[in-house]
């Protein structure tokens, strides 16, 4: 899934001229990277959340991040 958004965001970005041919391949990565990382941030919350322990995920969460 990230994969095929990533490639069509780039496309997009190639299209509208913002980013040159030979650098999309780079822009692809990165928007899968940023799209897993999301994911995973979501995910800890999600898991906190459900267990009852928001405040405790959320400054795990923060303080995971840097």
């Amino acid at each position: 899934m990230f994969p095929k958004l990533s490639c069509k965001i780039a496309d997009r970005l190639e299209y509208y001229g913002i980013v040159q041919k030979s650098n999309k391949a780079l822009y692809e990565y990165g928007l899968r990277q940023m799209f897993a990382t999301i994911l995973n941030i979501l995910t800890m919350l999600l898991i906190g959340f459900i267990m009852g322990l928001a405040v405790p995920a959320m400054v795990y969460t923060i303080a995971y991040i840097p």
